[in-house]
């Protein structure tokens, strides 16, 4: 009775949720500073590295054509290894390449997320990524969410320029480490789309504290009003 108790009160609690990525704007990565001094640069080089420079930590530069680095998600994982930085992987999926993929920025300016908390994007090049993703999650891109909530995804409303074929829209749904596809789909290209299912009734959900991210490939380049934008439920 207790967990039928728990699903009622969250589906009474559920709010509508939107998660908008323009091009260039997509989160690669998202850091948030735990260390114990200050922080001095946190600098990109496209295809070189990411070096972080605080007060206690020294210098920690990730190359990434090192082994471990060889992905985003190993990447990230070697970030959070060091107890520096916490990084999350947001607007992408952990499988890709982050050599030839992060806009160049030999500062990244400290931002805060919705909660209050100080952070630092590292923002994907479209162009050089040629893959364009957004991330409905109940869990990012803020950092210190409650965990055990998740979303359905109800809308995708999109602007894409690529080479649109089979399998060239994906969605996938992401735990920890794991993403999984869950759907394909052939993109319309280079023009304004809205995409739902059973005439606007139907909804793609996650399990609690699961992602679902929407990604596009097919060597995507810049778009005039290229976006990404997902609307859905949070519960």
């Amino acid at each position: 009775m207790a967990s039928r108790d728990s699903l009622e009160v969250k589906s009474l609690l559920a709010k509508g949720v939107v998660r908008r990525v323009l091009i260039d704007e997509a989160i690669g990565l998202r850091l948030r500073y735990v260390g114990t001094g200050t922080v001095t640069t946190v600098a990109v080089t496209q295809a070189t590295n990411v070096v972080l420079t605080t007060s206690d930590g020294g210098i920690d530069t990730y190359d990434f054509d090192t082994a471990s680095n060889a992905t985003l998600g190993g990447l990230c994982d070697n970030i959070n290894a060091d107890g520096i930085f916490e990084a999350v992987v947001v607007d992408a999926l952990r499988s890709e390449d982050p050599d030839d993929f992060f806009i160049t920025n030999a500062n990244t300016t400290v931002g805060s997320d919705e909660n209050g908390v100080a952070c630092y994007d590292l923002l994907v090049d479209t162009d050089v990524a040629l893959t364009m993703a957004a991330c409905l999650s109940p869990l990012k891109p803020n950092f210190d969410m409650p965990s055990g909530h998740r979303v359905h995804l109800q809308q995708i409303d999109y602007m894409i320029n690529n080479t649109a074929a089979a399998a060239t829209l994906k969605i996938y749904k992401r735990k920890d480490a794991t993403e999984t596809l869950i759907y394909s789909a052939t993109n319309t290209d280079n023009s304004a789309t809205s995409l739902s299912w059973a005439s606007g009734e139907g909804k793609i959900t996650a399990g609690v504290d699961e992602e679902l991210v929407v990604f596009f490939d097919g060597t995507l380049v810049t778009a005039t009003g290229g976006k990404i934008q997902l609307i859905g439920i949070y519960e």
